[in-house]
């Protein structure tokens, strides 16, 4: 599944994801008000 690849990826380089996840999860938090 796609959310575990991402879980997956997130543990390997964390400090590089952590601040792109979090601006995706508040794009996609917008898209969904709209």
């Amino acid at each position: 599944k796609l959310c575990d690849a991402v879980t997956v990826n997130q543990r390997r380089s964390h400090r590089t994801l952590t601040l792109y996840s979090y601006q995706h999860r508040l794009f996609f938090c917008a898209l969904a008000t709209f």
